[in-house]
């Protein structure tokens, strides 16, 4: 059973945040420590149960008393390192400012606790993804820029538009199942776990800096649906060689028709069934392959 004072903990906090939200912040303020926790939620757009959360640690701790005033000045400094942070600090630097605004994200989406949203149907459209899971189905944009940055899962699933340009700057498990991105999608990570994509587009760009296992897998075709595929650049700069770090490409087109790849760059390692579609010069209706690698990366080139 939830304890009754918690209750009242979070419902007073987030009527406190909400506040805050709409009218700001005076610059000089003496809050107490869950106050404090709206403040902080509202001025640096961390999660506010995350704020709740580190705020009943203090206390526990007896860092802060239950009873204590703390000032904005104060609360930078016992916040330092954790979400937000930097965000705050430069939210209260500006001593001309009476009341300070609250944050206004330029993301259109930012997801702090877990997420699900399904038949999204919009435009040119950001999300940063920087705590807590987050789940898409069946979503539809013209141009998808996706930020993820925290070390939890992501499913983007049946997911479409023209154009995706993700970046992963950390992840504990990313999987994108049959998307379709017709003109481009760009994957970039920086430091992944576990990372399995599927996709159909014209153009598809990988660039993996750190990756513990990641597989790619074009889905051109497959189905009897398109785009064709005219180009594939992908960069593995490391990546776990103990580990599967694989790119899985179709063999047939539209029609049944044999597909073949130029390959440049440097040659990875090749299955056997693909060996056959791998041309060491340009061809029309070919799909130019470009494959760096850094020292000892490892990568696979497998049939779809």
């Amino acid at each position: 059973m939830t304890d009754p004072s918690k209750i009242n903990i979070v419902g007073t906090t987030t009527e406190q945040y909400e506040s805050f939200t709409k009218t700001g912040i005076s610059a000089d303020a003496q809050l107490t420590p869950y106050e404090a926790a709206a403040a902080y939620a509202a001025l640096s757009g961390a999660c506010l149960a995350g704020s709740i959360a580190f705020v009943s640690v203090l206390i526990s701790k007896g860092i802060v008393l239950p009873d204590q005033r703390v000032s904005l000045q104060e609360i930078a400094e016992l916040t330092k390192g954790q979400e937000g942070s930097e965000v705050f600090s430069k939210a209260i630097t500006d001593d001309s400012q009476e009341v300070l605004d609250p944050y206004r994200s330029n993301w259109d989406m930012e997801i702090k606790e877990p997420t699900e949203c399904s038949d999204m149907d919009e435009g040119y459209y950001r999300i940063l993804q920087r705590s807590s899971s987050a789940r898409f189905t069946d979503c539809k944009f013209s141009t998808l820029e996706y930020h993820l940055s925290t070390n939890t899962w992501t499913t983007l699933s049946n997911c479409s538009g023209s154009y995706l340009d993700m970046y992963i700057g950390s992840c504990a498990e990313l999987n994108i199942r049959n998307a379709s991105f017709y003109n481009r999608a760009k994957i970039e990570v920086s430091t992944g776990n576990d990372v399995d994509v599927t996709v159909r587009a014209e153009y598809l760009d990988i660039l993996v800096s750190s990756c513990s296992w990641f597989k790619f897998a074009v889905n051109n075709y497959i189905g009897g649906t398109g785009p064709y595929l005219r180009g594939i650049d992908i960069h593995v700069a490391t990546a776990n060689g103990d580990h599967e770090h694989s790119l899985r490409l179709p063999l047939k087109g539209f029609d049944g028709e044999d597909l073949y790849y130029h390959l440049t760059g440097q040659t990875p390692d090749i299955s056997e069934e693909l060996w056959p579609h791998i041309i060491d010069s340009s061809q029309k209706d070919c799909v130019e392959l470009n494959v760096t690698l850094g020292l000892g990366a490892p990568l696979e080139l497998r049939a779809r």
